[in-house]
């Protein structure tokens, strides 16, 4: 199942008040498993026209850059996202204590203020 259908899946579940049914939908995201990347996009410092030394915007496939001196601002590239991790219990804790506890729509401020903490939903 596709992360987003899995993820719509598991807010209905909550909405419906079937937390065991949406903890498993959640469950099976987090269990898939961590991507490689593809590919690093970075500055590459080397010689230009003239001789003279610049940045230029590269793609290694090959493997990582490692020299600090010749190359900077390397960002892993993946066929789609990597999958986030679990969150600790204290980060739960940290997410969930401003969620107003009772009135409609409970589980639904649950789920969104989790989605938050991983970074991801909507952005307002």
């Amino acid at each position: 199942m596709a992360k987003d259908e899995a993820l719509q899946e598991a807010l209905v579940a909550l909405e419906g008040g079937h937390i065991d049914r949406a903890y498993g939908y959640i469950q099976d995201l987090l269990e898939q498993p961590e991507q490689e990347p593809m590919a690093w996009i970075c500055q590459e410092y080397r010689a230009a026209f003239m001789g003279d030394l610049q940045w230029f915007d590269e793609v290694e496939f090959m493997q990582p850059p490692n020299d600090p001196e010749r190359f900077r601002n390397i960002v892993p590239l993946y066929t789609s996202p990597p999958q986030r991790q679990p969150l600790s219990d204290e980060e739960i804790v940290e997410a969930l204590i401003p969620v107003k506890a009772t009135g409609d729509g409970y589980f639904l401020r649950i789920a969104r203020a989790i989605e938050a903490a991983h970074g991801i939903g909507k952005k307002t």
